[in-house]
């Protein structure tokens, strides 16, 4: 058991990492920390990923030994009409037969400070809502829709007729393109995250996904919409839905359909065509479940009217963790002109637009 200082916090030395070694030392123990998440998850998260500064990996010691480590990604939100910087938590662990000690809570709030030092006014990690909330933070409970036995539905009439596309990685506009599709839809909505370019560049596709994984929705030859999704099994998520142009409706149904039918040879067909499915699956048969991460928004409407039997599941219910925030009343109230000055009334607002923390923006 380590000595405690005055505040009850034990006597964990804190410090940024100074070299990429030590950087990959926190991977390998993040690894050893967690039995469900194999080490080289986290060595996409954290040594293979290029936005990570090495000074934004703070580790905590006891001695010599490094009992506790966490990564800060820097992240911007939409509030009061402009990005707020936001510090990402991520990657929070302590040894196994470290923990009790009160080491990740004094590394918590060190790293807390050190955000506030650098002008953060949002402090946002996901974990367990009740171990965060005695820290201060608050939770996000942000929902997904799943959906059983699914199956195509019809567009209402007059609707837009589509077509999808692979995104193609070799054209270097390609990934600024995605990148304007979704600050179109998400900009100025408060708690949306603003994902600029380089983090689709340098985060996106080098942690998260795969080109394969998205694909463009056209109508005519403009370019209007997205669609981020993977198979596991017998089950299509919908990370991602993305969409600029006047008929979201027909956007999303075509969305819709294109996950829930069964895998073809890839060609570019109408979107609403019940061929039209994921295509990077070996699977031969249709999805037996969709999970659909963002909001349903007009999607909602087709699904009921087809008998669609949909429900929801938290973060929260799903793995036991939650998406939390944390604020410096000071700092924020300067970068929304005064409209927020607390955790609560933002997290209130971030759920309120459920569009906060969607699968592309995980730390």
């Amino acid at each position: 058991m380590s000595p405690r200082n005055g505040r009850g916090m034990p006597d964990t030395d804190i410090r940024p990492a100074r070299t990429a070694e030590e950087v990959e030392r926190t991977a390998v123990a993040a690894g050893r920390a967690f039995d469900d998440v194999p080490e080289a998850e986290f060595r996409r998260r954290i040594v293979d990923a290029p936005a990570l500064p090495i000074e934004n990996t703070l580790l905590g010691f006891d001695g010599d030994e490094l009992v506790t480590s966490l990564q800060l990604y820097e992240r911007q939100c939409w509030l009061h009409g402009a990005p707020v910087p936001v510090a990402g938590v991520g990657n929070v662990q302590t040894a196994p037969d470290r923990r009790g000690e009160g080491h990740a809570s004094a590394l918590l709030d060190h790293a807390r400070t050190v955000a506030v030092e650098k002008g953060y006014p949002l402090v946002a990690l996901v974990g367990d809502p009740t171990f965060y909330a005695r820290l201060g933070w608050h939770p996000l409970d942000t929902a997904a829709t799943l959906v059983g036995n699914p199956e195509p539905v019809a567009d209402g009439e007059g609707g837009t007729r589509g077509r999808w596309k692979p995104f193609d990685a070799t054209d270097p506009h390609a990934v600024d393109a995605l990148a304007a599709v979704h600050r179109a839809e998400r900009r100025g909505v408060d708690g949306a995250l603003n994902r600029y370019p380089a983090l689709w560049h340098d985060w996106v596709f080098e942690v998260l996904v795969a080109p394969t994984d998205v694909l463009w929705y056209y109508e005519g030859e403009a370019r209007t919409g997205y669609l981020v999704r993977k198979r596991s099994h017998d089950e299509v998520v919908c990370l991602e839905a993305g969409y600029r142009g006047e008929d979201r409706r027909s956007f999303l149904t075509a969305a819709w359909n294109r996950l829930c039918a069964t895998p073809t040879d890839g060609d570019e067909r109408d979107a609403d065509a019940p061929t039209a499915a994921v295509t990077d699956d070996p699977s031969s048969d249709p999805p037996a479940r969709v999970r659909w991460d963002p909001p349903l928004d007009t999607l909602a409407a087709v699904l009921d009217d087809a008998g669609h039997d949909r429900r929801t599941e938290t973060v929260r219910e799903r793995t036991g963790e939650t998406p939390m925030v944390w604020a410096d009343a000071d700092l924020l109230a300067a970068a929304t002109g005064g409209a927020f000055d607390d955790a609560a009334t933002v997290a209130d607002r971030m759920v309120g637009a459920e569009r906060w923390f969607p699968a592309l923006d995980k730390f």
